[in-house]
This record gives structure tokens, C-alpha cells and sequence, in this order.
């Protein structure tokens, strides 16, 4: 048989509390990234240019990654994938264009950023009377 219920009291809620190991609206990490960490770029960038083997018309040949990616989508290119092709000719009209690359911000936002990038280079050189 089972006895009575127990209750607990003020005391005892008190000691099963966990002890709290930070202050007040302090919560995350306090000392920044490690020494040593290396960013997403980072990481990504020494990706893309680990070698790899490839197999061409019977030589073996050592290319990056970044390059065999390349390669893989203008084969889907030749195969007549559409998706891939526009990804392509996007790719390669962006860097022999010159022209800037489209920001796909508002007219609002760009104006806001224009305003804001006058207004700095105008603290950094201001007009002499």
C-alpha cells in the first residue's frame, strides 16, 4: 500500500533549484568566436579548391572542385538542361559585362543605402571654408 502523499515545503523547493551559472539578460557567448575558427567563407573557399581526379579522353588529371562543378553543369548544359544553361550564360554575362550585378533591393532601400553612403563620405571629407 502506498501511505500518505508528502508535501514539500519552501526549503525544500529551494535546494532543488539549479544554480544559476550566468547573470540576468547576459545569455550567449561572451568571449566571441575562438582563435583559430575559420568562417563559413573560409571553409567553403578551401573546399572549392581541394583537388579531385578526373578522368579526360583516357589522362588522368587533377582539377579543383570549383572547376569540376563548372564542367558538371555545362555537360547538363549540353544535355539540354534549361536551368543549367541560364545559370551559365547568367554566370559568364556578369563577369564579361562589367556592368554591377543586380542587388534585388527595392527602389526604397536603395535609396536609403545612397543616402546613408552620402552622408558618410561626407564625414570623412568634409568641405574646407
Amino acid at each position: 500500500m502506498l501511505g500518505p502523499p508528502q508535501t514539500i515545503t519552501t526549503s525544500d523547493t529551494e535546494n532543488l533549484r539549479a544554480p544559476i551559472n550566468s547573470s540576468r539578460g547576459k545569455a550567449g557567448i561572451r568571449k566571441g568566436r575562438p582563435k583559430g575558427a575559420k568562417s563559413e567563407e573560409t571553409i567553403l573557399r578551401e573546399l572549392l579548391q581541394q583537388k579531385i581526379s578526373l578522368n579526360e579522353r583516357g589522362k588522368a588529371r587533377r582539377i579543383t572542385i570549383h572547376e569540376g562543378i563548372f564542367r558538371r553543369i555545362i555537360e547538363d548544359c549540353l544535355k539540354g538542361n534549361t536551368k543549367s544553361a541560364a545559370f551559365l550564360l547568367n554566370r559568364h554575362h556578369a563577369m564579361t559585362s562589367g556592368e554591377p550585378m543586380e542587388s534585388g533591393l527595392s527602389e526604397d532601400d536603395e535609396a536609403v543605402l545612397e543616402a546613408y553612403l552620402q552622408k558618410y563620405q561626407s564625414k570623412l571629407n568634409p568641405k574646407e571654408d
